[in-house]
């Protein structure tokens, strides 16, 4: 590995924990709602999840790019897609 790993990988965990930050405010348990329930509060949740799998689809993407690893399937299906995927 290169000297730098640490740095280059501490940077994609600073993401990945920031994204969780960004889901928790915007759905965690401390949210006061008037739509708890309702469909304002299910749109933002779904929003806020899509947030979340994107951010750690990238930087996992960048971390399995960058140390060579293979990621399972169910792992693997968040990561973007490549220029050379098939649509």
């Amino acid at each position: 590995m290169e000297p730098d790993t640490g740095d280059d990988l501490a940077e994609n965990l600073k993401a990945m924990r920031a994204a969780c930050r960004r889901f928790l405010n915007a759905v965690g348990p401390n949210d006061h709602s008037e739509h708890v329930n309702g469909l304002y509060a299910s749109a933002r949740f779904g929003a806020a999840l899509g947030e979340l799998r994107a951010v750690f689809g990238i930087q996992l993407g960048v971390i399995a790019t960058r140390y060579k690893l293979e990621l399972p399937e169910d792992l693997a299906n968040i990561l973007p897609s490549s220029d050379t995927d098939d649509a």
